[in-house]
Order: structure tokens, then C-alpha cells, then sequence
């Protein structure tokens, strides 16, 4: 049986594997899988100079087709200090989702100022990997800290990719956050998802570092007063200390009455 990934790369186009599958519309593409492309075509870019890449924003326009997409990317300011990265995904016809990434030079001789403090909490080794039949968590190693997917409210779990993200390609740091971050509208819902859908449509990541190693601790809160929207607000971390923040919008629907956008 072949090794698993999540893309096939033919030049300007990637096709989807089966474990890119999403979870609320037949042969769409979970969010997750497209954030963890799209942040890692845009993290391949080189740049003159080292980089740290700061900010990443995400915006889905609609459900993902489960088929082959192409990803157009755009240098928009290639500066010594700054650099603008874009990325339009189309599905050959028009627009269905857009990425933007944010890099600041790295200057690691300058004199550092440490506000971060390591954290205390149990490393993945020590926890049991979550057991799930979603195509997801066949290639998301995930073992929850706190909480559960199962039940509404705040919850924390180590996540880690564990397949290329682009087949014949290694995962860069920015993929791997992207493809695990966007867990936490499912983490910490307060809904159950028997009844409930809640597709993601916008993610942005905001980070002070390079995420260290290949795991990533996604602690995370929904936040909601109704109206069929809430917010996801997520603390990530690696195995040193925090290194970023999350933010997620999602739409809240009952399955029965979902209407595809």
C-alpha cells in the first residue's frame, strides 16, 4: 500500500488524496487539508533573506470541490525586512478561496528580549492517540489534553501531521500549524456534531516564532451569543513554550437545514 499524503502536485494544480475528505458536504475537501496546502505553497516561496513567517489569513469562499484545484501565488512586496505572499485557489473557473502570508526578516543577533515562559503540560509521548474512522485523524495524530471532541466546550489536544502534505515534498512548519489549527472549531464546539455543522471560512494565525518540532498544542474556545456565527479563539504551543495565536470563523448550522453557500 502506498504511503499516505494529503496533495499530488502536477505543476500549477494538486489533487486531493482520500483523507482529504471534509466532514460536512459529500466531495468537498475539509477546511484543514486546504489551509495546510495553501500555507505550505506560500511557505515554499524563498525570500532574499531569512525569514520568520508571522502572519498567515485564510478566507474560503465556498465548499472546496473534492477534485483537482489550481493555486496561483503572487509576490506582492519582496523587501529586506517584509515580505507579502498571496495565494488564489480556482477551480478553473472562478475563485474559491485565497491565502495571504506575512514574513518579517530574521535577525537572531540582535540583542533578545524573552517574554515567553516555557509551559508545564504534559507532553504528547505520555498520552494515547485519539482513535477515529475520519479520514482526518488518519493522518492527524491527535492526543487530547483536555476536553474532548465529543463533548461541548474548551478543549486542548497535541495534533501532528504524519504525511507530506504535497506528496515528494517535506512539511514546513507554517503547513503543519495550518493543517492542525484549523482543529479547533471541532475541539472546543458547542455543539454537538450529531446535529450540528460548523464549517470554517476564515483562519489566521499570528505568531512571534517558528513552530519547533512537529507538534503542536492547539488549546482552543469557541466563543458564540447565537445568531448562527461564533468565533474560535486558540493558544498555540510546541514542547518549548507558546509560540501563537488562532482565530477562526464558522457558521452555525443544523445539519437538517444546512443550505450549501
Amino acid at each position: 500500500m502506498p504511503a499516505p499524503y494529503l496533495y499530488q502536485q502536477h505543476g500549477d494544480q494538486y489533487a486531493p488524496s482520500e483523507f482529504c475528505f471534509g466532514p460536512w458536504a459529500q466531495q468537498t475537501q475539509n477546511g484543514a487539508m486546504v489551509a495546510g496546502l495553501l500555507a505550505q505553497v506560500l511557505d515554499r516561496v524563498e525570500s532574499r533573506v531569512p525569514m520568520i513567517p508571522m502572519d498567515f489569513h485564510l478566507e474560503i469562499h465556498k465548499p472546496v470541490p473534492f477534485r483537482h484545484c489550481r493555486i496561483a501565488v503572487q509576490l506582492a512586496r519582496d523587501g529586506a525586512k517584509l515580505q507579502v505572499l498571496r495565494a488564489s485557489m480556482t477551480d478553473g473557473v472562478a475563485e474559491i478561496a485565497h491565502a495571504t502570508l506575512v514574513r518579517l526578516r530574521d535577525a537572531p543577533d540582535l540583542a533578545p528580549v524573552q517574554s515567553i515562559t516555557a509551559h508545564a503540560e504534559i507532553p504528547p509521548e505520555r498520552l494515547s492517540r485519539m482513535e477515529s474512522r475520519r479520514p482526518f485523524f488518519q493522518v492527524i495524530d491527535c492526543r487530547l489534553l483536555r476536553g474532548s471532541f465529543s463533548e461541548p466546550g474548551p478543549a486542548a489536544a497535541w495534533m501532528r501531521v504524519t504525511c507530506p502534505i504535497i506528496n515528494g515534498f517535506p512539511n514546513s512548519s507554517l503547513g503543519m500549524l495550518a493543517t492542525c489549527a484549523d482543529a479547533g472549531g471541532g475541539l472546543s464546539s458547542l455543539v454537538p456534531t450529531s446535529g450540528w455543522s460548523y464549517p470554517n471560512v476564515s483562519l489566521a494565525l499570528h505568531c512571534h516564532r517558528v513552530m519547533a518540532g512537529e507538534w503542536v498544542l492547539v488549546d482552543s474556545t469557541m466563543r458564540t451569543q447565537g445568531h448562527g456565527v461564533a468565533k474560535i479563539f486558540s493558544n498555540a504551543s510546541d514542547q518549548h513554550s507558546s509560540f501563537g495565536q488562532v482565530q477562526q470563523s464558522v457558521i452555525l448550522e443544523p445539519k437538517s437545514t444546512r443550505a450549501t453557500t
